[in-house]
C-alpha cells in the first residue's frame, strides 16, 4: 500500500484500496467489509442529531407546565389550588359579568376549569339555570360574587366529568379532544357560542344562558377562541409532545441501527483471517514468508513495463504495449512461497534436514553407504 501512495496519484489509490483488493491485503479487505456498517452507524449517529435538533427545547417539564396552565389557569396549579384569577385573563378576579361573556364581548375565560365554571355552575344568584350541566349540590349553589366560592364547588363539578383511565397523555388525544369540544360550538353571523346560549349573554340567568360567547363573525370568533389562553395552550402542549414523541421514536431507531452495526463489525473483526492463510485449513506464515511476499509485492509494483514485470516472476494486467502500473504481485506463486516457507508441522524442515539432502559436500555424499551399497549418489 506505501508503495501504490508513492508512485499512483490518490484516486489510483482509492481504487486500488477499494477495486482491486488482493488476498494478502486483510486490512483493506477488512476495512471494504466493515463500510457499509460504518455508514450506517454514521447516518444513524446524523439522525440522531437531526432528532435532537427537531426537539428543540421540547421536553416533559414543558408540556407538563402548558397543560397545567391550559387546564388551571398557571403552570404548576392543580384542582386543589386555582384561585379565582386563574379564570380571567384580567388582571383581577371577575365574576360571571364578564367573565363569561355576551354577544357584543367575548368571554375573558383563560382555562379550562373557567369554561367549566361559566357553563356548568349557577352563575346568577336570581333566576340562575340551575343544573345546566349534571344534578349535583354544586350545580344548584349560586356562585359568591367573583368565585370566591369556587373551591367549594369545584370537586362536585369535575367528579362529574367522565373518568379517565390512567395513561400517558398523548398529541392525539389532546388535538382530538379539542376537536370534539369545537365541535359542540354554535356559530352566527355576530358571535359563537360554547354551552346554553339563549340570549345577550353568558351570565347564567334562565333568560341568557350558562355558556361562553366569543363576539364577531365565524373567522373573527374563530380566531378570538385559538387566541384563549385555554386553546393556545392546549395546542402548545399537544405539538410538544408530538416533538418529544418523534425525537424518542427516531432515536431508538438510530441506536437500534448502531447496534447492529456494531455487532456486524465486531463480528467481522473477530473471524477475518490473519494475512496469508485462510483459518482452519493452513499454517500461519512465519514472519519471513510474510516479509518475503511484502518484499516481493513492493518489487512487482515498480515495475511499470510487461518485461520487467514478468523478469521478476510478477503478474502483467495490463496491455503488453503499455508502460503503466499494470504490474501485481503473482497471487498464487506467492501464496505457496509463503506456505513452503512457514509450513505449520515441521515435517518438511525436517526432511531437508536429514537423508541424502543434508551432506554438505561430494565426499559425505560417496560415504553415505550401507554395507558396500551406495545410498547417495
Amino acid at each position: 500500500v506505501e508503495a501504490v501512495e508513492k508512485d499512483a496519484d490518490i484516486k489510483d489509490t482509492y481504487k486500488k484500496l477499494t477495486a482491486e483488493p488482493t488476498p494478502h491485503s486483510p486490512r483493506t479487505t477488512r476495512l471494504q467489509q466493515i463500510a457499509p456498517a460504518m455508514e450506517a452507524a454514521a447516518a444513524a449517529a446524523n439522525q440522531i442529531k437531526q432528532a435532537l435538533q427537531g426537539k428543540g427545547n421540547a421536553d416533559k417539564a414543558t408540556a407538563m407546565a402548558q397543560l397545567q396552565t391550559a387546564v388551571f389557569g398557571a403552570a404548576g396549579k392543580t384542582l386543589s389550588s386555582v384561585e379565582p384569577t386563574d379564570l380571567t385573563t384580567n388582571s383581577a378576579a371577575e365574576g360571571p359579568n364578564p367573565l363569561c361573556g355576551a354577544t357584543a364581548t367575548s368571554s375573558k375565560a383563560k382555562s379550562v376549569i373557567a369554561l367549566l365554571m361559566c357553563i356548568c355552575s349557577k352563575t346568577d344568584s336570581a333566576s340562575g339555570i340551575a343544573d345546566p350541566c349534571t344534578t349535583t349540590s354544586s350545580s344548584t349553589t349560586e356562585v359568591s360574587g367573583t368565585f370566591s366560592n369556587q373551591q367549594t364547588l369545584l370537586p362536585d363539578l369535575v367528579k362529574s366529568c367522565s373518568p379517565r383511565a390512567k395513561r400517558q397523555v398523548t398529541a392525539a388525544e389532546i388535538l382530538q379532544s379539542l376537536d370534539e369540544l369545537m365541535s359542540q360550538t354554535t356559530a352566527t353571523t355576530s358571535y359563537t357560542t360554547l354551552g346554553t346560549f339563549l340570549t345577550t349573554n353568558c351570565y347564567g340567568h334562565s333568560q341568557s344562558g350558562a355558556c361562553v360567547v366569543y363576539s364577531g363573525n365565524v373567522a373573527a370568533a374563530k380566531q378570538a377562541i385559538e387566541e384563549s389562553p385555554w386553546y393556545s395552550n392546549l395546542k402548545a402542549a399537544a405539538n410538544t409532545i408530538r416533538k418529544i414523541d418523534d425525537y424518542n421514536r427516531n432515536v431508538s431507531t438510530a441506536a437500534s441501527t448502531i447496534e447492529t452495526a456494531k455487532h456486524t463489525i465486531v463480528g467481522i473483526l473477530r473471524t477475518e483471517p490473519v494475512e496469508g492463510y485462510v483459518a482452519g485449513t493452513q499454517t500461519p506464515p512465519t514472519s519471513a514468508g510474510t516479509e518475503e511476499t511484502k518484499g516481493k509485492e513492493e518489487t512487482c509494483l515498480k515495475q511499470t513495463s510487461k518485461t520487467t514485470c514478468t523478469q521478476h516472476g510478477c503478474k502483467w494486467e495490463g496491455p503488453d504495449d503499455k508502460k503503466e502500473n499494470h504490474c501485481k504481485l503473482n497471487a498464487t506463486a506467492a501464496e505457496k512461497q509463503a506456505t513452503q516457507a512457514g509450513t505449520g508441522d515441521g515435517t518438511a524442515g525436517a526432511e531437508a534436514a536429514t537423508g541424502c539432502a543434508s551432506h554438505k559436500s561430494k565426499p559425505d555424499c560417496e560415504n553415505h553407504k550401507t554395507g558396500d551399497k551406495q545410498n547417495c549418489a
